[in-house]
């Protein structure tokens, strides 16, 4: 190997592009290895594709080029909207490239039905260029939540404020372990307590802390905004809550598979399995949401300490310019749950069953990282009249 060349019209640090990749000066190379450098490249914040060119030197030395597009990484995080006549608007920005070494920079505040949000983040994945990386985050969410008792649903007024650490290790080019530990507060205060229904506490606080920990294989392949390929991750969640001796444990498995069907036809299937402490409460920790799970069911429709959820897209691209694409989109998500205290085998009662159809569009700002405005309108195929439109930032899987 006599040579190693960075071109293309990108902003990564050429010292950081040299760390990662395995090729190096003065030693012996294989194409598998090159295609391996490749793929890691693609996976960099601010690189959408990377050509490798191999020249053969008159002294049957080597010279090898990665020709490398690049794509913007400061994005603003602006947004707004209403559902039900609440409104809600978010203002910040966010560096994916932060000194051109693949660092995180993320920050915003949001109004939501007059309450404030706000989160700061950051992440350093390659420290110094090795194989490990660490991140931080301090955030506050505020919403209203509806939780469900026996007598009917309650509205609350909902508080999290909390500041969290966490490491990431690679081992190897497939495989990511993630681990971080979270203290918060959280609040449940009754939003009319003069109601019908009584159940539930009027105001409930309580300090924890969350001990999480995640191992991702990734055998994705990133071009411009294709993928092909898959990922399994698997994410054990423990929460002690401070003044009790009950702590809480959850487990989640997420696959995702994505293929191509010639050059404009991306297909994606994500199956997701989680199970939780069976606690016979309302604060259950997973939601039916159509920004998570089914598109079209609703805002906070009900919580589960259960769920198997199978969501399926073809994306097909029907326009593509240099900086522009636009994407039609067809889809189906399915799910059941189990319900808060209830035995395992009532995923399989037709009431915890659910299943959505339908379609939508994806614009892509091919020159922006990670750059995609998402609108889709799902249909239960069991009553018709659960609808509705969902209106999202990023591909929702």
């Amino acid at each position: 190997m006599s040579g190693i060349e960075i071109s293309g019209p990108h902003k990564i640090d050429r010292d950081f592009i040299l760390e990662r990749v395995k090729t190096k000066l003065r030693a012996p190379t294989t194409w598998e290895q090159l295609t391996e450098d490749q793929v890691r490249l693609n996976r960099i914040n601010g690189i959408q594709h990377t050509v490798i060119e191999v020249d053969t030197l008159p002294d049957e030395t080597l010279r090898i080029r990665y020709d490398i597009v690049g794509q913007k990484t400061i994005k603003p995080q602006i947004g707004f909207g209403s559902v039900d006549d609440r409104y809600w608007f978010q203002i910040g920005a966010a560096e994916f490239n932060l000194g051109h070494k693949n660092q995180t920079l993320l920050g915003y505040f949001l109004l939501q039905d007059g309450r404030p949000n706000a989160k700061l983040y950051f992440e350093n994945s390659f420290y110094k260029g090795k194989q490990w990386g660490f991140f931080a985050n301090v955030f506050h969410n505020a919403s209203f939540e509806p939780l469900f008792f026996k007598n009917g649903q309650v509205d609350y007024k909902y508080e999290l404020t909390g500041v969290g650490l966490g490491g990431i290790n690679y081992f190897g080019l497939l495989d990511k372990l993630k681990y971080s530990a979270t203290f918060f507060n959280e609040q449940y205060e009754k939003l009319d307590p003069s109601a019908e229904i009584t159940d539930g506490p009027d105001l409930l606080s309580q300090r924890k802390l969350l001990f999480s920990i995640s191992y991702l294989h990734d055998k994705l392949k990133y071009d411009f905004f294709y993928r092909n390929g898959f990922q399994h991750q698997i994410q054990i969640q423990n929460v002690q809550t401070f003044g009790t001796d009950l702590p809480f444990l959850s487990v989640a498995y997420t696959g995702r598979h994505f293929w191509m069907a010639g050059q404009k036809t991306n297909f994606a299937a994500q199956l997701r399995l989680a199970l939780s402490t069976n606690n016979n409460m309302p604060f259950a920790p997973f939601v039916l949401d159509s920004n998570y799970n089914l598109r079209g069911v609703g805002n906070r429709v009900d919580r589960a300490t259960g769920q198997f959820v199978l969501n399926f897209e073809v994306r097909q691209t029907v326009y593509r310019h240099n900086i522009f694409a636009v994407q039609l989109v067809a889809f189906s998500d399915t799910g059941t749950w189990r319900p808060p205290g209830a035995e395992i085998n009532s995923v399989f009662v037709d009431g915890n069953f659910r299943s959505f159809m339908g379609g939508g569009v994806r614009f892509v700002l091919t020159k922006v990282y990670d750059s995609v405005i998402r609108l889709d309108y799902g249909i239960d195929i069991f009553d018709g009249s659960q609808r509705g439109f969902v209106l999202g930032f990023g591909q929702f899987f």
